[in-house]
């Protein structure tokens, strides 16, 4: 987090140590961390790592509903 951030708005995984949580999560054009909790992006501070969602499988996996 302290060498570089994602672009705003993209969905990354993060790390909160103070909640010993890992949350999916955005950095908000004023460098706000956020995640959605019931429709509402919350801030979720501080954050120690991030990284890229990984990639979704490939395959004939079933569809969402």
């Amino acid at each position: 987090v302290k060498d570089r951030k994602p672009e705003p708005f993209k969905a990354v995984l993060v790390y909160c140590p103070e909640h010993k949580n890992i949350y999916e999560a955005y950095n908000d054009v004023h460098g706000v961390w956020r995640f959605f909790d019931y429709g509402i992006g919350r801030i979720v501070e501080p954050v120690t790592h991030w990284m890229p969602l990984p990639e979704p499988p490939k395959g004939d996996e079933p569809s969402c509903p």
